[in-house]
């Protein structure tokens, strides 16, 4: 009896590396943009020694209440009489 040696390249036949595309590009500029913007908030943290301070207070805003606006008074129309006659 003699038996074959399986691997799972055999099984699965030939492997072709996958090709990097425009999204693995767009993956990679976007890592690095997070690395730096992440390195920019560190540097300007860094000016002000990593102290995060309270928010300066804000009085309370005075809201105006308008007074209510009454519907314009609109008089029953009547139609007006008109003087051509129709023939």
């Amino acid at each position: 009896m003699s038996t074959l040696a399986s691997t799972t390249e055999n099984r699965r036949g030939p492997y072709r590396k996958p090709q990097a595309d425009v999204y693995t590009f767009m993956l990679i500029v976007s890592l690095l943009a997070l690395i730096l913007g992440i390195l920019c908030l560190y540097f300007e943290m860094k000016r002000f020694d990593f102290e995060i301070k309270e928010a300066p207070k804000v009085p309370p805003a005075v809201v105006a209440v308008a007074p209510p606006v009454q519907p314009p008074l609109v008089a029953l129309a009547r139609p007006v009489p008109s003087n051509r006659t129709c023939t």
